[in-house]
């Protein structure tokens, strides 16, 4: 049975969990004022510990970019947003913090997203992120994402990155949504992997 058709019959194409632990009939989505956009690394495309693509189930205009090998993105014709402030959000040393910012444009966020090395040089070499302003955020907390190894101190995942982001924003209300849906995510996926790694082992659910 080839990939195409395993991917096809056996998994969800939105959560990409196998269907009999989707999840994604228990997630709401939520108005958001502020344009997402995330740019995955082509090799996050069909990763189930990939966070971007739960962007797009919980909120109201959210939308996903490939960077592909060639490193290039794709349909890149469409990527700005006219008449928005179109800002990156990545921790460059040159980075301003969210809160600090002054915005007289509704605001489109972009995310590279990836491993912390991938999202890294996704955004000094791309020619379309390295020539916006960054910005950044302050982690509320340690991270909830236990499918794999910060990349760096006090790291978060681009979910969570965009729920801070967005907390900030849009406010507490539209935060608490995000975490509350992130959480069901979390737990879906903890059930379905049967404790295969030593994160998987330290994760605890919330109810």
């Amino acid at each position: 049975m080839g990939r195409k058709r395993l991917t096809e019959e056996t998994r969800c194409p939105d959560c990409l969990l196998n269907r009999m632990h989707c999840y994604c009939h228990a997630l709401q989505t939520t108005f958001n004022r502020t344009k997402i956009t995330a740019v995955l690394h082509y090799s996050e495309v069909f990763l189930t510990s990939n966070t971007a693509h739960l962007l797009k189930q919980t909120l109201s205009d959210a939308r996903l970019f490939v960077r592909n090998s060639l490193g290039i993105i794709e349909n890149s014709e469409t990527f700005l947003a006219e008449d928005f402030e179109n800002i990156v959000l990545f921790p460059a040393d040159h980075a301003i913090p969210l809160e600090n910012m002054v915005f007289h444009k509704p605001v489109h966020l972009i995310i590279p997203d990836g491993s912390w090395n991938q999202a890294k040089k996704m955004y000094r070499k791309d020619p379309i992120l390295s020539t916006l302003r960054a910005v950044s955020i302050t982690p509320r907390g340690p991270s909830r994402y236990f499918l794999r190894r910060q990349g760096r101190e006090n790291g978060l995942c681009t979910y969570e990155a965009v729920a801070c982001a967005l907390g900030i924003l849009e406010g507490e209300k539209v935060y608490s949504h995000m975490m509350a849906q992130f959480e069901t995510a979390m737990n879906a996926i903890h059930a379905s992997r049967n404790n295969v790694s030593t994160r998987d082992h330290n994760f605890t659910p919330v109810v």
